[in-house]
């Protein structure tokens, strides 16, 4: 995303794949797959801060576990995400976190509240900055199992 942007804060796109409908169970599968992009101009300078909350290939990190000395939570791996989202570049594995559904940006595994079950990812997210805009955009894949009432007899019908 390039160019001038409008001025809303947030955008999410979705596209919903509909997999298999269960009229008993009253379950529907689905893929969700999902984009969401925000104006943060001073985003790469959160991350440098160690301020942003991310998620590393699914695991929460921050720079305050960086003494645990495992080696992706070191200051080293947050300088090179910077730099690399700096330069524009899409990191696949490393995504925004938060510490539930209310948190901002919404956590992926809060989209869809009726789902049943843990959500699969089908794709790895991925994170991106985009310095001349100041978008953040991230993507998320995902299948999961929605309860849905099956009660179609609830719809208006036409010609009688």
């Amino acid at each position: 995303m390039t160019g001038s942007i409008s001025n809303a804060d947030f955008w999410l796109v979705m596209t919903v794949e509909v997999i298999d409908t269960d009229d008993v169970k009253e379950t529907l599968k689905a893929q969700f797959f999902t984009k969401l992009y925000l104006h943060r101009p001073t985003f790469v300078d959160t991350v440098k801060g160690g301020k942003q909350r991310l998620k590393w290939n699914g695991a929460s990190v921050t720079r305050e576990t960086s003494e645990s000395g495992d080696k992706r939570d070191d200051e080293s791996t947050w300088k090179y995400w910077a730099l690399q989202l700096e330069r524009g570049q899409r990191l696949v594995g490393l995504e925004l976190d938060g510490a539930d559904s209310n948190s901002f940006p919404v956590n992926p595994d809060k989209f869809i509240l009726n789902s049943v079950g843990k959500q699969e990812e089908i794709m790895k997210p991925w994170l991106r900055f985009d310095p001349e805009s100041g978008v953040v955009s991230t993507q998320y894949a995902f299948q999961t199992v929605l309860k849905l009432s099956m009660q179609v007899a609830r719809f208006p019908t036409t010609g009688t």
